[in-house]
């Protein structure tokens, strides 16, 4: 049954004291319930990049919830307990943007128990959260053995450096993802019309000598978005953001898609 409870948690095959003779979680250990269960209270919405998340962290418990009427076959570590995380992707999507493929952005979520960063993400039978690839299976409730019962325990969730910051009781700091919250879902932006180039032309004086193709160099803007991150590029420097152009050149031989990004005073 520790292998349904279980993906990938290492276990210390010691005995959890004279009358439990169930091998203990080592500090760290990642499980996954086999059955559902009620949400926590004090669900907080997070940002990624490419999607909305609703998190939340619960009190430490001293079991892992029991298997149908059995109780659970793992047991703490020595003097430790169990803290359960909730992450589920939430409905929408804003828009993401990147400057090249594979993406790279990087996402990390831990407990945070008395000061003590436990890993969720990257690691066997922890949550996944890759915008390269699907996400069956991959978040949901998780159990992390933790040490001690520690009074003050916290999510935390980090987007390249940026972290947010959720407590058992709800109370959030997001910093700066919170501007992430106000972008637009990408179906609001594939109703927006797209807009001619027109032709292009030179407007400057140099000298340097280009081919012309005034006559059939024409494009369409598709996206004009001002973001505070680009996957690449990462963070626009605070006080500012991207003002990023999605563009489709008509030229057979011009690349498909051209992105720009600048950055400009908020």
């Amino acid at each position: 049954m520790a292998a349904a409870l279980t993906t990938g948690a290492a276990l210390a095959l010691a005995l959890g004291g004279h009358d439990d003779s169930r091998p203990l979680a080592a500090p760290g250990d990642v499980f996954s319930p086999p059955y559902g269960a009620e949400p926590l209270p004090h669900e907080v919405r997070m940002e990624l990049r490419w999607q909305h998340l609703d998190v939340a962290v619960g009190e430490p418990r001293a079991e892992l919830p029991d298997l149908g009427s059995s109780p659970s076959d793992v047991a703490p570590p020595a003097g430790g307990s169990f803290v359960r995380v909730d992450v589920t992707k939430a409905s929408g999507q804003p828009p993401l943007v990147g400057i090249r493929r594979p993406l790279s952005t990087q996402v990390e979520v831990a407990v945070r128990a008395h000061g003590v960063d436990y890993p969720v993400s990257g690691r066997p039978g922890g949550v996944r959260l890759d915008a390269e690839t699907a996400w069956p299976g991959e978040t949901g409730t998780r159990w992390v053995a933790v040490e001690g019962t520690p009074a003050d325990v916290e999510l935390v969730v980090t987007v390249d450096g940026e972290k947010q910051v959720v407590g058992t009781d709800g109370a959030a700091e997001l910093g700066r993802a919170e501007q992430l919250s106000d972008l637009p879902d990408t179906t609001i932006l594939q109703a927006q019309p797209e807009i001619g180039c027109r032709r292009s032309h030179r407007d400057d004086s140099s000298d340097l000598e280009l081919d012309d193709y005034s006559r059939d160099a024409a494009c369409t803007v598709t996206r004009v978005l001002r973001l505070p991150h680009v996957d690449g590029p990462g963070w626009a420097p605070r006080g500012r953001e991207y003002v990023v152009v999605l563009l489709t050149l008509d030229r057979p031989t011009s690349p498909v898609g051209t992105t720009a990004a600048l950055r400009i005073p908020t």
